[in-house]
């Protein structure tokens, strides 16, 4: 067990025992119980930056809860992974909420955590005015069956927009069916073709 308190008082008490990055989100452990309902799970909140991201309930099973605070059972740890999807540093804080209602709900932890931002799913090669966007194997799934629009900067980005913004689908899922990625050739210039072609990946 990480930390100790008094659970005289009528308000949670609890401790984060860490917070850790996972693909898409965050996940905290840690523990939380109330001194008059030391039988009853806290609900437990997740909040990045002041807002609600997550929610769970601390009733895991925690041993050494039980040995610190004789008579409150063991069933007040938690462990929660919840979606985020926040890029560099930004503060994690937790909240056990009390049993009665308009009581307060104390911080029982505040971390500032670094979340990286992810991979590139697309290659680009430019040589200006043109640029060439390989997608990955992913990217190119996603893009197929609509759920990815691939990005790239400034002017570029326009020509690409406007480009995928055509009826495309059909032509994407039968690449990606065999095998094949999806590339864009794309030009700043207005009048330069723009095109989508199929790529070995």
């Amino acid at each position: 067990m990480t930390g100790s308190a008094s659970a005289a008082s009528g308000n949670p008490i609890g401790v984060v025992d860490s917070y850790y990055v996972v693909s898409g989100g965050v996940g905290v452990t840690g523990w939380a119980l109330q001194g008059d309902a030391p039988t009853i799970p806290n609900d437990v909140h997740i909040y990045a930056d002041g807002t609600l991201i997550g929610a769970t309930n601390a009733g895991v099973n925690r041993p050494d809860i039980a040995n610190a605070f004789p008579g409150y059972g063991p069933n007040h740890g938690f462990r929660a992974e919840v979606p985020y999807g926040g890029t560099g540093n930004h503060t994690i804080c937790v909240y056990a909420i009390n049993h009665k209602p308009g009581a307060a709900n104390p911080q029982i932890g505040c971390k500032v955590v670094n979340f990286p931002a992810p991979p590139r799913d697309y290659t680009l090669k430019c040589a200006w005015p043109r640029c060439t966007m390989y997608l990955s194997r992913t990217a190119s799934y996603n893009f197929a069956y609509g759920a990815y629009t691939p990005s790239a900067p400034g002017a570029i980005g326009v020509a690409l927009y406007t480009l995928v913004r055509q009826p495309l689908g059909i032509f994407a899922r039968s690449y990606y069916s065999r095998g094949l990625c999806i590339a864009f050739q794309v030009s700043a210039v207005p009048w330069d073709t723009q095109s989508m072609f199929s790529y070995r990946c």
